[in-house]
């Protein structure tokens, strides 16, 4: 059964479901500076990997072969764009703090509970970076 919205007249698509249901859950639902910090490494390892994947996919079809064994390209926690942007952990963390607003209308459920709050966001970037009071805060 999906959700109604009563203020757009219809029901609600998944995703935007999933994150009012996500907006009005309990705390444990939050992500913590520990967690967004670690989907940021991960999002950083998926971008690696799906590069990789991208220039195997564009061999296979160069030399004529199949591109179906290669699997499919991994979706990220925060932004596209953001990922693209960055060159490394601190500096997709830093974009996500300067452009929140884009990451809180995703239609990806994870993404607006990463970049819902600031703070959170702030204390994993002072992880990443290693300034040692951020360890004292959490």
């Amino acid at each position: 059964m999906s959700l109604f919205s009563p203020i757009e007249g219809k029901k609600l698509t998944k995703s935007r479901e999933k994150i009012m249901l996500m907006d009005h859950g309990t705390e444990p639902w939050t992500l913590s500076p520990r967690n967004i910090l670690q989907a940021a490494r991960q999002d950083m390892q998926r971008k690696a990997s799906n590069a990789e994947l991208k220039r195997l996919k564009k061999a296979a079809k160069r030399d004529g072969n199949s591109t179906k064994g290669l699997g499919q390209a991994q979706g990220y926690t925060f932004l596209d764009e953001h990922v693209r942007e960055a060159k490394d952990v601190e500096g997709l963390l830093r974009k996500a703090l300067d452009d929140r607003g884009k990451g809180l209308i995703s239609d990806n459920p994870w993404s607006v509970e990463a970049y819902k709050d600031p703070d959170r966001l702030a204390r994993a970037l002072l992880l990443e970076i290693g300034d040692p009071a951020s360890h004292e805060a959490l």
